[in-house]
């Protein structure tokens, strides 16, 4: 039973390099942390979290239930996009809603949808 304890040890070992080596891979300079992403575009943490699980900032996560890095480049060209907006937060209802698409080229403007009550009022 100490034999098989001591290698699920090693093991856990091994995991722990792995994920170091990877954290350290995603950590250069074109990665940045969920807290300074939200830093930068004046939002909560929480926020940048929810749009990196959504897919809608280029983000990886470090490992399952890990922490995520958010690509910078991304970050830079939602920035530009930002400053037509007034607060911040129209800002991420506008990338939750698909309005906004960052894409590899830059952004992607569409169209909001609209409402059947909206469309009643035109």
């Amino acid at each position: 039973m100490l034999h098989e304890f001591l290698q699920a040890m090693q093991e856990v070992r091994e995991l722990h390099k792995t994920v170091r080596r990877l954290e350290k891979r995603l950590v250069g300079e074109e990665w940045i942390s969920v807290a300074e992403c939200a830093r930068r575009l004046g939002v909560t943490s929480a926020n940048i979290t929810r749009l990196c699980r959504e897919g809608k900032l280029e983000a990886e996560q470090v490992a399952t239930g890990g922490k995520w890095r958010i690509r910078e480049e991304s970050i830079g060209r939602l920035s530009e996009v930002q400053e037509g907006f007034s607060d911040p937060r129209k800002l991420l209802t506008a990338l939750r809603n698909e309005t906004i698409i960052l894409t590899d080229d830059g952004v992607e403007y569409k169209k909001p949808h609209q409402s059947r009550r909206a469309k009643r009022k035109n």
